[in-house]
């Protein structure tokens, strides 16, 4: 059902803007429509929530390409594609991921990448590796050193 954005309540005026880039704050309900309008919004479809804000990818440069979460995440890296999760800033986060590299590394629990790889090739104990649909991992604690298959059998979600 089309609606003239006059007659839109507040909250969804609200989320017209957002998804235009307008920020709200101090804005009145009058401001909202005038702004709406002059970016060509005159009626809304009510019958469906407001779009998500549009994400402005112009300027789009291989070091704004990282995703950072936390306090402090990330401050110092230089390189792009990263994926940082601590909460301050440290060499050695929670969670590092490599988008470039499709890996990720949880800190002293798993790292997993997806490679092909020799059954000769080195890795360290615990590493995961994982070729077309089959799982690897490293082991050289108390058995011969060298990639083993894992399985997994049948999995039951509760």
């Amino acid at each position: 059902m089309l609606e003239q954005v006059e007659i839109l309540p507040a909250h969804r005026l609200r989320g017209e803007c957002r998804y235009f880039g307008i920020q709200t704050n101090g804005l009145s309900r009058m401001d909202m429509i005038h702004e709406l309008k002059n970016r060509g919004l005159t009626e809304v479809d009510t019958r469906f929530d407001p779009k998500p804000p549009k994400i402005d990818t112009s300027d789009r440069s291989d070091d704004l390409s990282n995703v950072f979460i936390g306090n402090g995440a990330g401050l110092h890296e230089q390189r792009s594609n990263q994926l940082y999760i601590a909460n301050n800033d440290t060499n050695d986060p929670l969670i590092h991921g490599d988008f470039k590299e499709k890996s990720v590394h949880i800190s002293n629990v798993l790292q997993i990448q997806s490679s092909s790889f020799e059954a000769d090739m080195k890795g360290e104990e615990g590493d995961l590796r994982r070729e077309g649909a089959y799982l690897y991992m490293y082991r050289s604690s108390n058995v011969e050193p060298g990639w083993y298959p894992l399985s997994f059998g049948i999995i039951k979600l509760v």
